[in-house]
């Protein structure tokens, strides 16, 4: 019984490895067809994803920090060649350390994260980082993946409950990119 146990143990695990192998090898987000979804679908996602996480929270109105942010997204969009003026900076009171992009490039900043910066930079380069998020447009393509574009369209169409969107909502402002889009 102890001498199969080596070949049971290669009889599954070298099938795994072959089959793990190809399926890395399947470009599933050109497969999805990322581009299909329009930048009209984006800009409705964006706006749902306005109400559940700006709208009915407390914006901070203070005036020199939102021209301080303001000043960053402008030169952070125009050193990507983005227009700065599609980019919209939301900063919410919350204690949370966090910032995030949305979709139709809109970032949410916690205020507890501008008072925990150090330095001007760092808010900065955070704010540089959600930018690239946007640039790539990484939100909807995390957003396929994870959920699927059947589902996301059902979301903008109004055909899926508020359990769905309040799901879509906690996924990006609480999970991290995968590792490649983070790089």
């Amino acid at each position: 019984m102890k001498n199969k146990l080596p070949l049971q143990f290669l009889l599954l695990f070298v099938p795994f490895i072959i089959l793990w192998w190809l399926f890395s090898r399947i470009d599933f987000m050109g497969d999805l067809k990322i581009d299909e979804f329009s930048r009209d679908n984006e800009r409705r996602l964006g706006e749902l994803m306005f109400e559940a996480f700006v709208k009915n929270e407390e914006r901070i109105e203070d005036e020199p920090i939102n021209e301080h942010v303001i000043v960053f997204k402008d030169m952070i969009c125009e050193a990507a060649g983005m227009n700065p003026k599609e980019v919209k900076v939301y900063i919410v009171n919350n204690s949370t350390i966090n910032a995030f992009a949305i979709p139709d490039q809109q970032m949410v900043i916690y205020s507890r994260l501008i008072t925990y910066a150090e330095t001007p930079e760092e808010l900065f380069g955070v704010m540089a980082h959600e930018i690239g998020h946007m640039y790539h447009r990484h939100v909807v393509k995390k957003l396929i993946k994870e959920i699927g574009i059947t589902m996301l369209f059902a979301v903008i169409t109004g055909d899926a409950g508020g359990k769905i969107l309040k799901d879509i909502a906690k996924k990006i402002s609480s999970t991290a990119f995968d590792r490649e889009l983070e790089t």
